[in-house]
């Protein structure tokens, strides 16, 4: 296949903030995959929801590079949203649908993302027009 018919991909792949939430993704139903049907379809489908909510607000950021205040917007929303995301892991810890070893794994991808998006944020405070 040459090169002209070769698909283009998005260019919110390229942002390492989304490929972070998309991991966060995976490993989440990975670590949930073997709960109980009253949190695989309740807490934990909220949670997966919410990840997907996340990701398209990043997308949303991105596609609106021009409109500082728009990107802004997005931004503080995904930091909220990844927030409430915190909370519900941990609570889904708590009452012990998530193994120990699969929470490790997310809170540190938690962390990563809340500090690339606060980065993104501060960046785009900083460029303001």
């Amino acid at each position: 296949m040459s090169k002209d018919n070769q698909p283009k991909q998005t260019p919110f792949y390229k942002l390492p903030v989304y490929n972070t939430v998309r991991t966060l993704t995976i490993q989440f139903q990975l670590s949930t995959q073997k709960t109980r049907r009253t949190f695989k379809y309740g807490p934990c489908a909220d949670v997966e929801y919410k990840l997907v909510d996340l990701m398209s607000k990043i997308c949303f950021a991105y596609d609106y590079k021009e409109d500082k205040q728009k990107t802004i917007q997005f931004i503080q929303e995904a930091i909220d949203t990844i927030n409430y995301i915190k909370i519900r892991i941990r609570i889904l810890y708590d009452l012990q649908a998530i193994k120990p070893e699969g929470f490790d794994v997310i809170t540190n991808l938690e962390a990563d993302v809340s500090t690339q998006l606060n980065f993104w944020l501060k960046s785009e405070m900083r460029n303001k027009v």
